[in-house]
This record gives C-alpha cells, sequence and structure tokens, in this order.
C-alpha cells in the first residue's frame, strides 16, 4: 500500500481582517481531512502513525510544526509521499520567499509566521524525498524559485503574485479530490495509469478560470510547478470482467469463439464438421436478405479454429477436434474472458512481447498521432528491436482483444488503451 502522508494547516486573522472566517477555513480543514484521509481512496495518513487520519492544526505555533516534521515523524522511506497543504494568509518575505501567517498573538498584537523556505529545509530533514505542496494564500506563486530548491516536488500555488480569495482555491481543490468516480474521469492519466497530481490541479483551476473575473475586479489563476506532477495518488487500473463479457454480442468475434467452444464441447468432430455446423449457426451470419443471408467464409473459420489450438483450448488428434481439459475449464463460463485475455497473452503474442507492451506501445503511437493498428504496432516493437509476427492468428487476437475490455474498442482497426475506472 503506497505510504502517503498529510499536514493541514489553517489561519485565519482576527474578526476585524479581511480573509477567510475561522468557520470556513475549519470547514475546508474538515473537508480536507475526510477527501483524502484513511477513509478516502487516496489514503492519506497522519505524519506520526500510518493507522490514523491526516493531521490538521489551526493557528499553530511554530514548535508544534518543527515537533511533528522532526521527533514524531514515523519511519519513511524514498517513496513515501508527503502533503502539506496551507489556507490562510501569508506575506511576501525577500524578492522569492512567502511567510505563512501561523497566529496572531492578540495580547502583543504580535504574528508568528512561518517561511517556504524553512518549511522545505524542516521537509527535508525529517527524511522526506518526495513532496505536495499546495498553498491556498495571497502571493503564494512568487516562491516558486524557492520550490524549486526541492528536487522532487509538486507545487500548487492559489494564485501567482496576485490575490486568493476566500479560500476559493482550497475550496475547488477539495471538490476536484470528493468527486466520485465516473467515465472518461478527467483526474485520470491514461499514460500514467491513475489520478495523478496535475490532473488534480488542472481540474480544479479549470473551474476558477471559468469563473472569470470576481465581484472585486479581480480574476484568480492558480499556478503549478515540480517534477512530480505526474505522481500517481490512487491507481486506476484497468476494469476487466474475470466471466464471459456481459456486453459481447454473439456476433463479435468473441462471441463466435464461446460459440465455437460451445459446440466442441458436445463431442469430438472433424475439422470439415465443425465448420459445416458453425456455417448453419445464425451467430456466424454476416448478411440477412430475407432469404439464404451470408454466413463466415470456411476460410474464416479455419483461423478460429487455429487460434483455439495455438491458445490450447482446443486440439485435434487425428483429425478429430475437441476441446482440452482447460478448454472445458474455460468454456463453463466463470473465467472466460480473463482466461482468454491469459491465453492470448501467454500463447499468441509469446514470451518478447505482452499485452503491457502492447499497451506502452498504443500509447506511444497515440502520442505521435498515429493509429496504433497491428501493423503500426508491429512495426513499432521492431523499430525497438522485437521481433513480432503478425499472422491471422494474431490478427483474430488483435480484433478479440477489444470485447475483453482490456483495450477499448474502436470505429477503426486500431487497438487504443482501455478505459481505466476508479
Amino acid at each position: 500500500m503506497p505510504d502517503h502522508r498529510a499536514l493541514i494547516i489553517g489561519h485565519w486573522g482576527l474578526e476585524n481582517e479581511p480573509g477567510p472566517s475561522y468557520q470556513r477555513i475549519q470547514g475546508l480543514a474538515s473537508r480536507l481531512e475526510r477527501a483524502i484521509g484513511l477513509e478516502s481512496r487516496y489514503r492519506f495518513s497522519s505524519l506520526e502513525d500510518r493507522e490514523k487520519s491526516p493531521n490538521v492544526l489551526f493557528n499553530p505555533e511554530r514548535a508544534r510544526i518543527v515537533s511533528l516534521l522532526s521527533d514524531q515523524v514515523a519511519r519513511v522511506s524514498e517513496n513515501t509521499l508527503l502533503m502539506v497543504h496551507y489556507v490562510g494568509h501569508s506575506r511576501p518575505k525577500g524578492d522569492h520567499d512567502l511567510d505563512l501567517t501561523l497566529r496572531h498573538d492578540k495580547k502583543s498584537d504580535r504574528k508568528f509566521y512561518l517561511s517556504v523556505s524553512r518549511l522545505l529545509e524542516d521537509v527535508r530533514e525529517a527524511g522526506f524525498k518526495k513532496f505536495i505542496l499546495s498553498i491556498d494564500s495571497c502571493h503564494s506563486g512568487r516562491c516558486e524559485r524557492v520550490v524549486a530548491s526541492f528536487p522532487n516536488i509538486f507545487a500548487m500555488f492559489g494564485t501567482g503574485s496576485n490575490y486568493a480569495f476566500e479560500a476559493n482555491f482550497s475550496e475547488r481543490l477539495i471538490a476536484t479530490l470528493e468527486r466520485p468516480a465516473q467515465r472518461q474521469d478527467q483526474r485520470i492519466s491514461r499514460r500514467h495509469g491513475g489520478v495523478t497530481l496535475k490532473k488534480v490541479f488542472e481540474l480544479s483551476r479549470a473551474s476558477i478560470i471559468a469563473d472569470g473575473v470576481n465581484k472585486s475586479g479581480y480574476k484568480q489563476e492558480p499556478t503549478s510547478f515540480g517534477s512530480l506532477g505526474d505522481e500517481v495518488i490512487l491507481a486506476a487500473p484497468p476494469q476487466v470482467p474475470a466471466g464471459f463479457h456481459p456486453f459481447a454480442g454473439r456476433r463479435t468475434i468473441y462471441g463466435r469463439m464461446w460459440t465455437a467452444m460451445q459446440l466442441l464441447a458436445e463431442s469430438p468432430r472433424s475439422g470439415e464438421e465443425v465448420i459445416d455446423n458453425l456455417q448453419l449457426n445464425a451467430d456466424f451470419k454476416l448478411a440477412d436478405d430475407g432469404i439464404t443471408g451470408r454466413y463466415v467464409s470456411r476460410d474464416r473459420l479455419q483461423i478460429y479454429l487455429d487460434f483455439l489450438l495455438r491458445v490450447r483450448f482446443a486440439v485435434a488428434p487425428e483429425g478429430k477436434w475437441q476441446l482440452t481439459e482447460k478448454g472445458r475449464e474455460v468454456v463453463s463460463g466463470a473465467r472466460f474472458n480473463a482466461e482468454l485475455i491469459e491465453a492470448i497473452d501467454s500463447f499468441v503474442f509469446g514470451s518478447d512481447v505482452n499485452l503491457d507492451r502492447v499497451d506502452e506501445v498504443s500509447r506511444e503511437l497515440i502520442s505521435d498521432m498515429l493509429p496504433p493498428t497491428p501493423k503500426n504496432i508491429r512495426e513499432r516493437l521492431l523499430m525497438g528491436g522485437t521481433p513480432f509476427e503478425l499472422d491471422d492468428v494474431t490478427k483474430l487476437a488483435f480484433t478479440i482483444l477489444p470485447t475483453t475490455g482490456r483495450f477499448m474498442r474502436s470505429s477503426v482497426d486500431s487497438l487504443f488503451p482501455s478505459e481505466l475506472a476508479l
């Protein structure tokens, strides 16, 4: 399980100061804790205990933050990811730094601050190598040069060098994280296989930009920076059913393969008998003029049998076609889809090329604005030094895969990476 930790810091000013009220700051911090905490899909924990929810501090003393980052941090590794989100007031410091307001002592009328540069040092000294810094305050983007000193970071700023308003960025960030999973979810990076920090930021920013100029006449433009933008904070693997795909049409190649296997399960038959029977089956009808109809050709049906032979689902001792023990197990339906995908991966594509590699090549081709057709996939594999035979059985496998859900359907002869789901 990924090791994700989070610290949420909220600050509100005195009653006569402009800015978000304490009710709003507390409400947003509580929402963020729920949105990314242990009860959420993102599973961020506290700094000191991976079994506890993220740390939330309001108007804290500097010593409390130092204690968390120095004395109380549970063991971290190279892959431990720390997120610090600050929402509140700030002031410029020097040319490129920023002071985050921690608390305001009423008696002395003195404010206490934590500079971004100091926070980065504390995080580095605590042993964290991967860091998400999210600051929702005025002028937050001015500290980009300071943030760049941390080698593996993704920073999100509620604004550039201008004003931030009423914690709007925090509101939109939380709403983006809270959003239920949906088809074609724009938080998901298909290239990286899940929800990434960059996608979350971009979707949060989009809703603020869509608002345009606010009632004060200012336009808030959140910014981001850093090399960790493609870090996946929630994996989204392809959702592939194990059993026979419920939405597969009987006249798809996938459905016809199922029908062919059911026929072979009845009794051993010669290849001619198998083909004769399949050509009389309605599932293999290509067109119907109301009288005779047109069926899948005998040559094409032989490729179906060759496929079943290649994937070890059928054998033909002395010319009598029948299912293997594995074939009988598969045709029961409970794991038809999963076994079919595994068989294609193992016996059709071979040891040098697996489905994950086909996935990678498909993405490369899409990045180059080329359709990931079997021909283009083969050529790209050859360009990388990997031989790949594109015979009739392999071509048939390419047409079956989209129906399994392992890859997406397309209106052209292309193999697109499958839809990912949270």
